[in-house]
């Protein structure tokens, strides 16, 4: 259970990152004069996050059953 619980943890933490991401993008577009560089590693790295907490709740359901 306690994989379970610490992957979604760690599947939440993408999702803000993700977001954060997200809303930092929209307020510098939001600025006169500025530009922002694409390419980014944020959005990437969210996503990589994310993909590990699923796999930890998928570990950590798939270990529950068993026993």
């Amino acid at each position: 259970m306690k994989k379970v619980i610490v992957g979604t943890g760690i599947f939440i933490c993408g999702v803000i990152v993700l977001c954060s991401n997200y809303i930092v993008q929209r307020v510098i577009d939001a600025m006169s004069d500025t530009a922002l560089v694409g390419g980014g590693m944020m959005g990437v790295l969210s996503y990589i996050i994310m993909a590990v907490g699923a796999g930890v709740v998928l570990y950590g359901w798939i270990k529950d059953k068993e026993e």
